[in-house]
């Protein structure tokens, strides 16, 4: 078998497993907003893995497959996302996390 896929499967054997652990950790503690955003990570990532199969190898990329791997770049920027907010959280008491949140380019766009 090839590297690359042995590769592509052990990550998703551990992905979804860890994935469905965090779901079940948030259910036991919903209010610990450094859990929610570790399990938006796991998330973003399980759902860009599957995306990144279908686009295949995107060295010489045709017009078909261009449009998973989009997709597959949307949900790793919510991961990044996700994982700033993590770092964010963790550092900072709750009320100063979210009023440094609120504050930040990424809650409030400028344009």
């Amino acid at each position: 078998m090839n590297s690359k896929i042995t590769l592509l499967v052990v990550q998703g054997v551990i992905l979804f497993p860890a994935l469905l652990w965090k779901i079940y950790q948030l259910t036991r503690a919903p209010g610990d907003v450094a859990r929610w955003m570790v399990t938006a990570c796991l998330a973003s990532f399980a759902a860009a893995y599957p995306l990144g199969l279908l686009a295949g190898d995107v060295n010489q990329p045709e017009p078909g497959r261009i449009v998973p791997l989009l997709f597959q770049h949307i949900f790793l920027c919510g991961l990044v996302f996700a994982l700033a907010c993590f770092f964010l959280f963790s550092a900072l008491p709750g009320s100063r996390a979210r009023r440094g949140w609120r504050r930040s380019r990424w809650a409030r766009p400028s344009w």
